[in-house]
């Protein structure tokens, strides 16, 4: 049968020894894959841009369209299982015209692409304004100011990244300009500065970490013969509570239930100690 006393130390130290951790954090990520393509230069990479575009010029018998891709790793910042509350896309942007004109932001489900060999040949979603298997053809958000605006710009990306911090912690977009294929109509442009232009882009995210729960660990109490606690004969030399050898834990609670007298006096020593050096 469980004594009184037994219930009462297994009460403080599993609270101590139980801890479950929900980190509330801010991250701001300014490093990751961002290039554009050109449908006039199919097989160049441009991926060391200050400017990446987002354009759709349909018109005189020449195409003109830009994407441009960004590849964000979530994970590299936090733990995959996270809980994002809130994620953005910042964009500086530097120039742009026609003020119906809007970039659009969709989400690329293939990862496999790299900012050294993009080109437009071998985008991942594409050379037509019909999206494949690859990518979401239904938008996140956009971007919808024209003219001749300069500012930041700030997509709300979310959903859509706590999404994969669940998976496997990479998000890649695409940025492009609607009406792609329009004439007329998609006629316009936006510049924004690149991950290393002059106000680079970045990705703030607001998330609570994985929540990850200790083992409770519990003191051996003995049975009620004498007025020993616990058994020292019974805990492992190498059991640990925290950075406090067991036994040791084990040996002040008989001192302090056994002979509370002793336990004062030592408590008040240890307290006089650390005034005294505290004063120092």
């Amino acid at each position: 049968m469980v004594s009184i006393k037994d219930l009462f130390i297994f009460a403080i130290f599993g609270f101590l020894f139980t801890v479950q951790v929900a980190r509330a954090a801010t991250v701001t990520i300014s490093s990751f894959d961002d290039a554009y393509v050109d449908i006039r230069s199919p097989t160049t990479t441009f991926n060391s841009n200050t400017l990446i575009m987002g354009s759709a010029y349909y018109g005189n018998a020449t195409n003109q369209i830009q994407r441009f891709y960004v590849k964000i790793n979530i994970s590299d910042h936090m733990t995959i299982g996270s809980d994002i509350q809130g994620a953005g896309i910042k964009m500086w942007q530097w120039a742009g015209s026609k003020t119906p004109f809007k970039t659009r932001i969709y989400e690329v489900y293939d990862d496999n692409w790299n900012e050294a060999t993009l080109t437009w040949a071998n985008q991942p979603c594409g050379v037509v304004d019909t999206f494949g298997v690859n990518c979401n053809s239904t938008e996140i958000t956009h971007f919808d100011r024209g003219g001749a605006y300069t500012g930041w710009l700030y997509a709300d990306i979310t959903s859509t990244a706590n999404t994969e911090i669940k998976s496997d912690g990479i998000l890649s977009l695409i940025f492009l300009g609607i009406p792609e294929w329009a004439p007329a109509v998609g006629n316009g442009y936006r510049y924004f500065y690149s991950s290393v232009g002059v106000l680079p882009m970045e990705v703030n995210i607001n998330y609570t970490a994985a929540t990850t729960t200790t083992t409770t660990t519990t003191i051996p109490v003995s049975v009620p013969t004498g007025c020993a606690v616990c058994n020292i004969e019974n805990i492992d030399s190498r059991m640990e509570l925290g950075s406090i050898p067991a036994a040791w834990v084990c040996g002040m609670l008989n001192i302090m239930f056994c002979t509370p007298p002793l336990f004062i006096f030592i408590l008040f020593g240890v307290v006089a100690i650390g005034i005294f050096r505290y004063r120092r």
